[in-house]
C-alpha cells in the first residue's frame, strides 16, 4: 500500500488537505489485481484552527473562537486492509467508521474554542455503501448474501483537550 498526503494554507483562515492511497498486488484468492484499490481523503478547514503556540509549542486557540470542519472520504472494497487506513492522516478527529472499505463519507462540523486548550464541536455525518459495491452480508441463515444500500447518518458531539 503507498500513501500521499498533502496539504496546503490558503491564507490564516483556510486550509485544504488531501491523503490518497493505493493498494497494490493481486488478491490472493483470484489472483488478479485488486477491485477498487484506491481510497482518499480530503478535509477542509475554515476559520481560525490554531491561534498560536503555548507552553513546550502546544497549539492553542482563541477562546470565543470558531472554525468549520469539513471532509470527504470515498474507500474503496480492496482499499485498506487491517495495517494501513485511510482515516488516520488528514485530522485529529476520528471519523467513526473503523471498516471504511466500500463506504463513503461526508462531514461537516462547527468547532469552538472553550479555553486556549479545549474546544467543543458538533458534527454531521453521512456513510453510504458507495453506488455499485455490493457487500458481503451473508450467515449460516443467508449465505451469499450481500447489502447493495446501507445508508446511515449520525450527529456527534465531541471534545478536545491538548495540554
Amino acid at each position: 500500500v503507498a500513501s500521499v498526503y498533502g496539504s496546503y494554507q490558503f491564507g490564516t483562515n483556510f486550509n485544504l488537505a488531501f491523503e490518497g492511497l493505493h493498494r497494490y498486488g493481486n488478491d490472493i484468492f483470484t489472483g488478479k489485481p485488486w477491485t477498487e484499490p484506491n481510497a482518499l481523503w480530503i478535509e477542509g478547514v475554515l476559520g481560525e484552527q490554531h491561534g498560536g503556540r503555548g507552553i513546550n509549542g502546544v497549539q492553542h486557540g482563541r477562546p470565543g473562537t470558531n472554525y468549520l470542519l469539513f471532509g470527504y472520504i470515498a474507500s474503496g472494497f480492496n482499499s485498506t486492509g487491517a495495517y494501513e487506513n485511510i482515516t488516520s492522516t488528514a485530522s485529529y478527529r476520528a471519523v467513526y467508521i473503523n471498516a471504511p472499505n466500500g463506504y463513503s463519507s461526508a462531514y461537516l462540523g462547527i468547532h469552538h474554542w472553550i479555553g486556549a486548550n479545549s474546544r467543543l464541536g458538533l458534527f454531521w455525518q453521512n456513510f453510504a455503501l458507495m453506488p455499485g459495491t455490493d457487500m458481503p452480508a451473508g450467515s449460516a441463515t443467508c449465505p451469499g448474501c450481500y447489502l447493495s444500500n446501507d445508508t446511515k447518518n449520525a450527529f456527534v458531539l465531541e471534545s478536545l483537550f491538548q495540554f
